[in-house]
């Protein structure tokens, strides 16, 4: 993405701060996020509500890794 981190995410005052990313001015460098795990799947609105009890992550110690390589045309 041509957006840093802070700017996708606002902090927990969203409803004075948020800023959809068309609104936003792009940066040159490219920033990459890998999440290894995801919550939040078919939550129940956007605005507060916590995911359905299927789509929570459980409380627990998690491993998550990933591997760059070369790509040759």
């Amino acid at each position: 993405l041509h957006y840093r981190p802070v700017q996708l995410d606002s902090g927990p005052r969203k409803e004075t701060t948020q800023a959809h990313f068309r609104l936003l001015d792009p940066v040159e460098e490219v920033h990459l996020d890998l999440d290894g795990f995801s919550s939040g799947v078919a939550c129940i609105n956007s605005w507060g509500a916590l995911p359905l009890d299927a789509y929570q992550l459980p409380y627990g110690d998690y491993t998550f890794g990933f591997t760059f390589r070369p790509v040759r045309r």
